[in-house]
């Protein structure tokens, strides 16, 4: 055989070998793990297989359609392809946005696709536009969910002048943070849920909260007798998504003063235990205050606040704060109770003080109110002696 006619025949079977390699389809994968089919992952990493010998030169288009409309577009940068397996990551970083911001954005600042039905593909393209292989992926996502109220119950009448409020997260994906707002407002006769929340001023508005419990705060507006009250959660997502929680409502009740039958429980142990409700029993302390107190949570110290309450209950003042050393588990505490300013003015002056009472209160580090209310002798004279402690 000629030198020639063998130069040719190789030439020939490169060529082939080189048709071969372009024509074989290239195998592209969405790699995003169970559980994160709704989310961001949907668009960050991808794996593609060159079946070929020889590194090749692309692009991949990334197309997502809700019932045969697209609503994502995304094109990326060059990708070079070495022969098997190619693992690419950052998507979203490495493409240009064709079409889809306003999808992208709320991606971007929640971890999730808004809720609906998606179709995804990824194609793979030579630089000459010439397809090389492409997948396709089906997913559902509920979008970014709000938080899910928990406590106290629509339509719960409550006796407490600081009810506790509780809900459940709402739903992350991977290190997507999420804050929440608290509002509470006056339901007025006439209208709806959402038409106070819309109209109405706040009685209570908290933000950037991250517990899940929120206490009705001593230095708010005093909620009143037999009004309505409704109070909605939104979980914030990046400072800029936000997801409403539903509207639910409570109204306030005073306690019914307890009459000669209905005496408030007399207490014979010199340590009263502190409860996570404020109840129609109260204790009657002189010079000292002494409580039981379960250190469930473990902590070294803790916060104690004391608030003094009119009679109607339209007036609390803070009248002491301070820290308490806890021990272990089973904590009794005698703390000393320094006669209060307005209580001397009323000895010099001769009248009559006010017939309010005390809430003695803490939050441990579990966000559970814990408390007890009492009154003092010097401001009850003539409450029997045998409730005294």
């Amino acid at each position: 055989m000629k030198f020639g006619t063998l130069k040719l025949r190789l030439a020939a079977i490169a060529m082939l070998a080189m048709v071969l390699s372009v024509s074989a389809q290239y195998t592209v994968m969405l790699t995003p793990s169970m559980g994160q089919m709704s989310g961001i992952q949907m668009l960050s990493d991808v794996q593609i297989v060159n079946p070929g010998t020889q590194t090749t030169s692309g692009f991949l288009q990334l197309e997502c359609t809700v019932s045969g409309r697209v609503v994502v577009r995304l094109k990326t940068g060059t990708l070079t392809l070495a022969p098997g397996m190619n693992a690419i990551s950052n998507l979203l970083n490495r493409s240009v946005i064709e079409q889809g911001s306003d999808v992208l954005s709320y991606l971007q600042n929640t971890g999730f696709f808004p809720e609906g039905h998606y179709l995804i593909c990824a194609t793979l393209y030579r630089i000459d536009n010439t397809q090389l292989g492409y997948s396709c992926q089906s997913f559902r996502s509920t979008g970014a969910n709000a938080p899910v109220l928990v406590a106290p119950p629509d339509k719960a009448v409550l006796k407490t002048f600081f009810p506790v409020f509780t809900w459940l997260p709402a739903r992350r994906n991977g290190d997507f943070e999420v804050t929440y707002d608290f509002r509470l407002t006056e339901l007025l006769p006439g209208q709806s849920y959402a038409e106070a929340m819309a109209s109405n001023p706040s009685l209570v508005l908290e933000r950037d909260l991250r517990a899940t419990t929120y206490i009705y705060p001593a230095s708010a507006i005093a909620l009143q007798e037999d009004k309505m009250y409704v109070w909605q959660v939104s979980s914030v997502f990046k400072e800029t998504q936000k997801q409403a929680s539903e509207i639910w409502m409570f109204r306030y009740k005073k306690e019914v003063k307890p009459t000669e039958k209905e005496k408030p429980k007399e207490v014979a142990v010199p340590y009263p235990h502190l409860s996570k409700t404020f109840s129609a029993s109260h204790y009657i302390f002189e010079k000292h205050l002494s409580f039981y107190y379960k250190n469930y949570s473990k902590e070294d110290s803790i916060d104690y606040k004391i608030t003094k309450v009119s009679k109607s209950g339209e007036s609390q003042n803070v009248v002491a704060i301070g820290k308490l050393a806890l021990n272990g588990y089973d904590n009794y505490i005698k703390l000393s109770l320094p006669e209060h300013e307005k209580t001397k003015k009323e000895k010099r002056q001769k009248a009559a003080p006010d017939d309010g009472f005390y809430l003695f209160s803490i939050v441990n580090s579990r966000k559970e109110l814990w408390g007890l209310k009492f009154t003092l002798t010097n401001e009850n004279n003539n409450t029997s002696d045998k409730n005294q402690l």
